[in-house]
């Protein structure tokens, strides 16, 4: 039972993932400011060097991250968190 809702609770912090780099990834993409309130100081953190990682950006590396923990939360899900413990490890490896 601890499993289930410890997938849930994964399942919930991932889609939250998928949502924040999303957004910043858009942002990235279509070279706008993000919305993230009244200040600049989102601009200034996306574009610092920082936020390119060999010429990626890494809301991007991000956004993929976030979708690999997502597909392996769901196939926990449907194969069952017992089952199969590679997909279990898989989401450690990647996180």
């Amino acid at each position: 039972m601890r499993a289930i809702w410890l997938n849930r609770v994964i399942s919930l912090l991932t889609f939250g993932g998928i949502f924040v780099a999303g957004v910043l990834s858009v942002s990235k993409y279509l070279k706008v400011i993000p919305p993230c309130g009244g200040s600049d100081g989102c601009f200034t953190v996306a574009n610092h060097p920082s936020s390119m990682w060999f010429g990626i950006p890494v809301a991007y590396i991000g956004l993929l991250t976030y979708l690999g923990l997502a597909a392996l939360a769901i196939g926990r899900s449907h194969v069952g968190i017992l089952k199969d413990r590679r997909l279990v490890m898989g989401g450690v490896l990647l996180a």
